[in-house]
């Protein structure tokens, strides 16, 4: 089985290639933007650059397509006539064909016309290009007269395997969900937009004082406005979609005018009306959501502002970008971060290491071990475009790149604990210290270990060695020792 994604240089097409299928299916990604290469040069998929959409030459790349080869066309509808007549003389027999388009009955009609020998079902990914990941997400498989959607297993185990949800539609069934589920949305959105940029209002302005409907609801526009308007266009334009967006205008006109007329007891008697044509079990689970949503956002500003308070390291990088950086947050602003980012790199043993002088003290300690580095460039990133390395990806990733703090103390060693056991044992009690040695003449001096320690730059050398000096002694190490 092999999987074909025409129309894969970006949006769903290329999310599919890069999510859904893995290194173990042969997945080629064609499409007549060059990009197409760029995106997939260190990937497992294949790329193919389609210059033209004349019959291909035999250097074009474009073989024949086999029975057992799965097309997916992420294309848009106006593109599909001519993308079918292309591939006609290319296919096999019984070849399948998925119709990736948010409108199911009219599409995968013409694909079925002209491709007279293929499998054709519709496939309706009900998210954007934007999602992280498949987990939790839902695709819309659409049957048509003759097809039960059985005989595309194969597809839809590669799918659910990824994580996806498979719901099973007929193509009528889908559509006359979209009405509401698409078609109105978009609709409500879009007039919400242009209502917005006519009154004159700015939105970062209004953002200062945003509450979570007002928030979503401008991300959730927003996000719609961002995305190519062929397919929000696609939909809207249906006949099937008139009607509801008339009643939609009628019902917006019936609140108008109680809202009003009525007084504060007759428009909460209305929302209690609206309210009543709900069960309380639906209308606690969407409020779940919600919640879930909010929650989340205020988790990522806690994180932020725990950051800037420690003072703690951050592994940063730019959305779309391979490289991890490093620096640390100094202001959190609405809608952005401003950073102090460390750059500079020294050669220590054959590696190259990121010198972090955080502060007077850190900076201090590098000069005593013959380093002399700037204090960092200062950069502000949007909050959209910024990515943190999770909790325990970021240790590990700060021991690998960073050059620690080296210092060196001497302990009371009362229990005279071997240094093999404190090599071993310090660095996994405090989390800031990464590696210790035992530094001590033999014999020892005065009942005392010498250990060197190396640290994170942002440890507090203080506290740390009264944290040492505690477990040495063999007394119960506090919270305040915990963190470093």
């Amino acid at each position: 089985m092999r999987i074909h994604i025409f129309g894969a240089a970006s949006g769903i097409g290329r999310w599919f290639a890069e999510q859904v299928f893995d290194a173990s299916t042969p997945v080629y990604a064609y499409d007549i933007n060059p990009q197409v290469k760029d995106v997939f040069e260190q990937s497992h998929v294949r790329p193919v650059h389609l210059n033209t959409l004349l019959p291909p030459s035999p250097d074009s790349g474009v073989g024949a397509f086999c029975s057992k080869d799965w097309l997916l066309f992420a294309v848009p509808e106006s593109s599909l006539a001519n993308l079918c007549g292309w591939l006609k003389p290319l296919l096999a027999a019984d070849v399948s064909v998925a119709v990736m388009t948010s409108r199911q009955a009219s599409p995968v009609a013409c694909v079925k016309q002209i491709l007279k020998r293929a499998r054709v079902v519709g496939l309706h990914p009900l998210f954007g290009p934007q999602v992280a990941s498949p987990y939790g997400q839902s695709v819309a498989l659409c049957t048509t007269e003759g097809n039960t959607g059985l005989e595309f297993g194969p597809l839809v185990d590669l799918m659910s395997r990824s994580g996806l949800k498979v719901i099973y539609k007929t193509v009528t069934e889908h559509d006359q969900d979209m009405i509401h589920i698409q078609a109105l949305t978009h609709f409500i959105l879009l007039s919400f937009a242009r209502l917005m940029g006519e009154s004159g209002r700015r939105m970062l302005a209004l953002a200062e004082m945003r509450t979570p409907p007002f928030q979503f609801l401008a991300a959730f526009t927003s996000r719609l406005l961002m995305q190519s308007a062929t397919t929000p266009a696609d939909i809207q334009a249906d006949s099937a979609h008139r009607q509801v967006r008339g009643l939609f205008l009628e019902v917006a006109e019936q609140l108008h005018s109680v809202f009003s007329q009525g007084d504060s007891k007759q428009i909460a008697e209305e929302i209690d009306a609206i309210k009543s044509r709900f069960s309380q079990t639906v209308l606690k689970e969407s409020a779940h959501y919600s919640d879930m949503a909010v929650s989340a956002l205020q988790e990522r500003e806690k994180l932020y502002f725990k950051k800037l308070e420690q003072r703690a390291l951050v592994v940063f990088r730019v959305r779309e970008a391979n490289e991890w950086r490093v620096g640390l947050i100094e202001r959190v602003l609405d809608f952005s971060l401003e950073l102090t980012e460390f750059v500079d790199r020294v050669e220590v043993k054959g590696r190259m290491r990121i010198p972090c002088p955080v502060n007077e003290a850190t900076t201090e300690a590098y000069r005593r071990q013959g380093v002399h580095v700037s204090t960092g460039s200062r950069l502000s990133i949007q909050k959209e475009q910024l990515e943190l390395l999770p909790a325990a990806e970021t240790l590990v990733w700060l021991k690998d790149n960073l050059l620690p703090v080296e210092r060196v103390a001497d302990f009371p060693n009362p229990l005279q604990l071997k240094g093999e056991f404190l090599s071993h044992w310090l660095p996994r009690l405090f989390r800031k210290l990464w590696q210790c040695t035992d530094v001590s003449r033999t014999p020892p001096k005065d009942g005392t270990t010498a250990l060197c320690l190396f640290c994170d730059p942002t440890v507090n050398a203080g506290r740390l060695k009264e944290g040492i000096q505690a477990f040495m002694d063999g007394r119960p190490l506090s919270s305040e020792y915990e963190e470093e």
